[in-house]
């Protein structure tokens, strides 16, 4: 769903691989005449559970919680590609800048692939060692399942995201061939 006024970016890594704040670092290097939107497949799914009482920290168990609830969001309603496809088409409809990046955190490969047929998306993975235990469910373990278009390097600082973050926006424009 590449517009004159959109562009999706799909985004994958480990656990505390740096995909938040490589999104924020790309929405601070933006220009003025662009938005950057940050959605989650499993966006709904923290929404319910916040709602029975969790606090937003992520353990294992946490991890295979949503995991599995994101599962059969998937089976029985194909939900989270609903929300994230019916969430992008409000975006482009309401034209909040003259261009639009929206970046969708997503961890299954077939969920990937799909993202980038329809949505004729760019795909990112971004490398940093997992942080503490090592993930425990099955969308966690295969985040490298999947040929992606960038792979961002995060094993330096905080400083050297917000260059690589910088530096993929340039890179993004000149794919686009849009004047930033």
């Amino acid at each position: 769903m590449v517009t004159d006024t959109l562009q999706v970016v799909i985004i994958n890594g480990y656990p505390q691989s740096g995909k938040d704040s490589f999104c924020e670092y790309c929405r601070l290097a933006s220009d003025s005449t662009t938005a950057v939107h940050h959605l989650s497949t499993v966006d709904r799914v923290k929404g319910a559970l916040e709602m029975l009482g969790w606090k937003g920290s992520k353990t294992n168990e946490i991890r295979d919680l949503l995991s599995n609830l994101k599962d059969k969001s998937v089976q029985l309603f194909d939900g989270p590609y609903r929300y994230i496809v019916e969430t992008i088409q409000e975006i482009d409809a309401y034209k909040f800048s003259p261009h639009n990046i929206v970046f969708v955190d997503s961890r299954e490969p077939e969920e990937i692939a799909r993202f980038a047929k329809d949505l004729d998306a760019i795909t990112i993975l971004m490398c940093r060692e997992p942080q503490g235990d090592l993930p425990s469910n099955h969308a966690d373990n295969n985040v490298e399942q999947y040929d992606y278009d960038f792979i961002i390097d995060n094993t330096g600082t905080l400083e050297d995201l917000s260059i690589l973050a910088h530096d993929f926006m340039k890179t993004l424009f000149k794919y686009r061939e849009v004047e930033v």
